[in-house]
């Protein structure tokens, strides 16, 4: 092995002694096909020994609350793209552990996708209290009644007031009659009391509208960077430097608030249809938060632990799920 050989090992392995566990590569079905992001193995593979994963700087780290700038999809940057892998029947993103599949895939991508709505911060779960089946995301929660026939419906879950009022101020909630005189793309609703006008209307209509955003509970509330208006949905800021409009993250909130952390739906999960692999690295492998050396490193995989990687993914960086965990593994050591 050469010098620059011996310096990626000493980057990407530590120093651990394993068992070695026979498994052979195999398919995983998880995320939102397995719906709870359960592995579906035989009982044979199920009764193995495998080797013991030892987490490196505590568990799987949690969403920031970061405001992302609105672009299209196909305008996203390379560091955005890599931060997902795009699946056959979906995408994963490593950075939180969760798949993203039909049927909110598609209102994801017409909303904006990672840019409007975040990441997803959980799979597809049924809420019990509403009879909805609702995803997570970093600045909305997504819902489909399981009950519709054809064509599923996906409609946007309200934040609650406590949230919606620690982000508009008072002045800004207080009810108007109508739209003020000369504002075309000015639309009222009465039932809230508030309108939705200019970039922010043009948005809302564009993006998914009352059945993904709801209504404005609020009027513009303008400070000196930033104008935010509160619908019951979501919340959105207009940029007053250069008219770029973004979703506050509060995803992260929420989950804290309503002690979800801990909540299957919201643990890292393994990419659907993801593939069975193990570690061939005899001193260890560092799953890492992000496809490079920069990286942090989220736990050490001991060789010939199995790692579960998005299907047919390539590169010098995969992403996928082990024991608990998602990141990234160097694609050299599988």
């Amino acid at each position: 092995m050469t010098e620059a050989g011996k310096n990626r090992t000493m980057k990407e392995t530590g120093l651990i002694q394993v068992r070695r566990a026979g498994l052979s590569r195999r398919s995983f079905v998880g995320g939102a096909a397995a719906f709870g992001a359960l592995a579906l193995g035989s009982p044979a593979l199920a009764q193995q020994d495998q080797p013991i994963i030892e987490p490196i700087g505590g568990t799987q780290a949690g969403q920031g609350q970061n405001q992302v700038p609105i672009t299209l999809p196909e305008e996203q940057t390379v560091g955005e793209i890599e931060q997902m892998a795009v699946l056959s029947s979906g995408e994963y993103f490593a950075t939180s552990g969760h798949n993203l599949t039909e049927p909110f895939l598609a209102v994801w991508r017409m909303a904006g996708g990672q840019a409007i709505l975040g990441i997803p911060l959980s799979e597809p779960r049924f809420v019990e209290d509403t009879g909805l089946i609702e995803q997570m995301f970093e600045g909305i929660t997504l819902a489909q009644n399981p009950t519709d026939e054809g064509t599923p419906t996906i409609v946007g879950v309200p934040l609650g007031t406590a949230t919606a009022n620690a982000f508009a101020s008072g002045p800004s909630r207080r009810r108007v009659n109508g739209c003020a005189g000369g504002e075309g793309s000015c639309q009222y609703f009465p039932e809230t009391g508030h309108t939705v006008s200019g970039l922010f209307s043009l948005f809302w209509s564009n993006r998914g509208g009352e059945a993904v955003f709801g209504r404005p509970l609020s009027e513009p509330d303008q400070n000196s960077e930033t104008t935010t208006q509160v619908f019951e949905n979501v919340i959105l800021n207009l940029s007053t430097a250069d008219g770029t409009i973004t979703a506050e993250r509060i995803g992260a909130e929420i989950v804290a608030e309503q002690g979800l952390a801990f909540n299957p739906a919201f643990l890292p999960a393994p990419p659907t249809l993801g593939e069975s692999t193990l570690v061939s690295a005899s001193d260890g492998l560092r799953l890492r938060t992000g496809p490079s050396t920069d990286s942090e490193t989220e736990v050490l995989l001991p060789e010939n632990a199995e790692f579960i990687a998005v299907r047919g993914a390539t590169g010098a960086w995969i992403p996928g799920y082990a024991d608990g965990y998602s990141g990234w593994v160097a694609s050299e050591w599988l």
